[in-house]
């Protein structure tokens, strides 16, 4: 599995209750069938949101 990087997962991982949600939604996702929304707050206050989702690599389910 890859992670794509960016500035909203950064910001996601720095919030502990976040990066709670991104660990459970990683433990149980499975290809294609689910995603999940995560809102937390960046330093400044601005609401940030962060949608996670499994896709395959390759572009095949397997």
């Amino acid at each position: 599995m890859k992670v794509a990087r960016s500035k909203r997962l950064e910001t996601v991982l720095k919030d502990p209750q976040a990066s709670k949600q991104l660990r459970e939604f990683l433990a149980s996702a499975t290809i294609g069938n689910s995603s999940q929304e995560i809102q937390t707050t960046d330093s400044k206050g601005k609401s940030i949101g962060y949608f996670a989702k499994l896709i395959p690599i390759d572009g095949k389910e397997k």
